[in-house]
């Protein structure tokens, strides 16, 4: 699969989460026989960070599949998956920012122990409890507290200091 970025919005209305792509316009459905509303997408064809991550950890799918160009396998997933972490704090960076424990993961095998963490970070966002996902993106290697560089120009992409959040005293 390559990397694709879609949208989430919360429909109060029917109370679920509603995928969509807004890249998709009418000419590239009639190109593309896309026959799936686009503002709506059903489950299945696009998967966050953390759903890949899943299905390749419990063997129903091959992380090499994921990614884009030269940039694929496991690391690429846990990088999507943290940053999937940031975006449901609030924090949307820059396609492929690298911070933090990303930049120590990528390009290379995952370790046990770097693969457990992930595991931990995709099981907590699948739980949609935002306490649990606030707290564990509150932690020192999540956490985005300084520049953010792009993990395909390698240039610096400053944020906002309103979009750096800050630790809340205990």
């Amino acid at each position: 699969m390559t990397d694709h970025w879609i949208v989430e919005r919360w429909d109060p209305e029917t109370r679920r989460w509603i995928r969509a792509d807004p890249q998709i316009d009418d000419v590239q459905r009639r190109l593309l026989r896309i026959d799936f509303d686009p503002l709506d997408l059903p489950p299945g064809p696009f998967l966050t960070g953390g759903e890949a991550w899943r299905r390749c950890r419990a063997g129903d799918d091959d992380p090499q599949r994921f990614g884009i160009d030269d940039m694929r396998g496991q690391w690429f997933i846990a990088g999507s998956t943290i940053r999937d972490l940031a975006a449901l704090n609030k924090i949307e960076t820059h396609t492929w920012g690298v911070w933090g424990v990303i930049g120590d993961l990528s390009f290379r095998d995952l370790a046990d122990d770097e693969r457990s963490h992930v595991d931990t970070i995709a099981r907590t966002i699948a739980t949609a409890d935002l306490a649990a996902i606030r707290s564990l993106y509150d932690t020192d290697d999540l956490r985005i507290e300084g520049p953010v560089v792009s993990g395909r120009t390698h240039q610096r992409v400053d944020l906002p200091l309103a979009m750096t959040p800050t630790r809340q005293a205990s």
